[in-house]
């Protein structure tokens, strides 16, 4: 433990205060920094002068920031104001914080006023209000009595620390275990007892189970040890007690014994006989303790040797060596464990012998999805009896010349669904089209066609494909066209993905479905454009409800004053 002194600028009050603790002479290490110090900067002048009145010296002092400094987490900051103490607090929530006056006693006003500007006078009154609770300070930490200090809880944790030191009495301790809330010094209580008797007693009789735990860790008898592994509510301290057990025979029984997971797992990886483990976990059932083991020993004894399929396919899915992935994947029995195996394993060589000889299917199509070799992928697609695992090289193919022979060819409809999802040249994409008389396959090249001439041209010669068509052309022109279909749903859908307000004004202008004009007229924002309308539409419905969108009043008085339209005069007149 030391302590550190913190002001602002560490020039003027905290060197003081840690040149008058030093004069005391305690065996406690101590310095000084500031919360907005530069490095390096001698102290005041006046500091140095007071300080050489009282026959302290510092003429060598160099101010620190608080922030290079290296704390630790049993030492204690000493501030002379509470905005630095709240500051602190709140960035080293772990670290006892106090101003110098709360930490003596203090209660009421407990900053120290900074003398910084001020006289040799005003330096001098700072001196010995420092000097006054440094005094108290001192007077604590040596005469308050250590078990008084240690048993009060509201007293800082670093000073019942180094009280604690000075008790050496193991009985002592044992007893204080039980008045004594605070964690971290019950621990360090606990930590202290060395007798066997004392320490069998705690582990199975404390209340508390930080202090049972810490007890275990310095007890020698096994039978105790594995009685509390057995028998202790915390399976904090159970494992404890099994860390301290070599005995494979007790660590097989706790094994055996236990229904909780991580104490069985805490014990089987103890066990220094790997014939024992094999033997324990051959037949073991629990499928959620592979979650929790680390060992990767064990978890290859789980793949390799359980008689559970469930447990294998776990304990694959967390082993990291791909030579053991690899012999799992080729020679264990079970598919299910084999894929698993594969789903993690790079090893091209492996990968290919499975994806063209396994017995599994699901296997084999796993492999394929993993296979980068073109040519294995060629020899599946073209030959294989299977036609998924056909269709699964397909889907993995980089060999255009043979994927457009596929889907042009083949004689498998999925084979060609396949190929063709996978090609993207216009004109093979339209030659697939007119070959081919399946629905589905027709309207994949649909999907994948980006040449919109070509998509008009199918829609011509194939009306029937107009309403799928609609979805993937781009060119608004010919959505413009559709507008005009007989067919309502067909017209309901292009105006959909019309955005340009000339194609909706092509549109309000020409057509004569109402539905189509109002869907039009709904989406135009622009004024210029209703004014166009209701001048230059067929259709009065459509030039009515543009004139009750326009806003400009000279256009709505000719209108309102030369339209040939009653109606659309009146409209007109009412919105001027």
């Amino acid at each position: 433990m030391k302590i550190v002194f913190v002001c602002h600028g560490n020039t003027c009050r905290s060197p003081m205060a840690e040149a008058i603790f030093k004069s005391f002479e305690t065996d406690i290490d101590v310095l000084s920094a500031g919360m907005s110090a530069y490095g390096g900067q001698k102290a005041a002048d006046n500091a140095i002068a007071i300080c050489k009145l009282n026959n302290l010296d510092l003429e060598n002092h160099e101010s620190k920031n608080f922030h290079d400094l290296e704390i630790e987490d049993d030492d204690l900051i000493l501030t002379l104001t509470q905005d630095i103490r709240d500051s602190l607090r709140k960035s080293y929530p772990n670290l006892e914080i106090y101003t110098i006056k709360e930490y003596a006693g203090e209660e009421d006003y407990l900053d120290i006023k900074d003398p910084f500007g001020g006289d040799l006078l005003i330096y001098e009154m700072c001196f010995y209000e420092i000097k006054e609770y440094m005094e108290k300070i001192v007077e604590n930490l040596h005469n308050l009595d250590v078990l008084e200090i240690i048993k009060d809880e509201e007293k800082p944790t670093s000073l019942r620390l180094d009280a604690l030191d000075k008790i050496n009495e193991e009985s002592i301790l044992h007893d204080l275990t039980y008045d004594i809330s605070t964690v971290i010094v019950n621990r360090k209580i606990t930590e202290k007892i060395k007798n066997q008797d004392l320490l069998i007693n705690l582990a199975l009789n404390h209340p508390k189970f930080y202090v049972r735990q810490v007890a275990c860790r310095n007890i020698d008898d096994v039978l105790i040890l594995n009685h509390i592994a057995n028998n202790d509510s915390s399976i904090e301290v159970c494992l404890e007690a099994i860390n301290k057990i070599e005995d494979n025979d007790i660590l097989k029984d706790i094994v055996t014994n236990s229904k909780n997971k991580e104490i069985i797992m805490g014990a089987i990886e103890k066990i220094s006989d790997s014939d024992l483990v094999y033997d324990l976990l051959k037949d073991f059932k629990q499928e959620d303790i592979v979650e929790i083991i680390k060992s990767q020993e064990i978890l290859e004894i789980l793949a390799r040797f359980n008689c559970h399929g469930i447990i294998r396919q776990k304990a694959v899915d967390r082993i990291q060596s791909e030579e053991i992935l690899d012999d799992i994947a080729v020679n264990d029995s079970n598919p299910n464990v084999r894929f698993h195996a594969i789903r993690k394993i790079t090893n091209q060589k492996v990968l290919a012998k499975l994806a063209l000889y396994d017995s599994d299917i699901k296997v084999r199509y796993s492999a394929i999805s993993k296979v980068s070799d073109q040519t294995l992928l060629r020899t599946i697609a073209l030959n294989d009896d299977n036609l998924d695992l056909r269709c699964a090289a397909v889907s993995h193919l980089y060999d255009y010349s043979l994927l457009e022979y596929l889907a042009l060819n083949d004689s498998q409809y999925k084979v060609r669904l396949e190929a063709t999802s996978k090609i993207r040249n216009n004109n093979v994409l339209k030659e697939i089209f007119y070959n081919e008389n399946d629905s589905i396959i027709r309207k994949q090249v649909i999907i994948n066609l980006t040449d919109d001439e070509y998509l008009e041209e199918i829609a011509f010669d194939f009306p029937e494909y107009v309403d799928f068509i609609i979805n993937y052309t781009r060119r608004e022109s010919y959505l413009v066209r559709v507008c005009y279909s007989d067919d309502w749903r067909i017209r309901r859908k292009a105006i959909k993905k019309i955005h340009k307000e000339s194609s909706l004004l092509k549109i309000c202008c020409n057509s004569h479905f109402v539905d189509m004009i109002f869907a039009a007229i709904s989406r135009i924002k622009s004024e210029e454009i209703f004014i166009e309308i209701a001048r230059s539409s067929s259709n009065y419905f459509a030039r009515r409800i543009a004139v009750k969108n326009i806003k400009n009043k000279d256009v709505l008085k000719d209108l309102a004053l030369n339209d040939e339209d009653a109606e659309i005069r009146r409209i007109a007149s009412k919105h001027m």
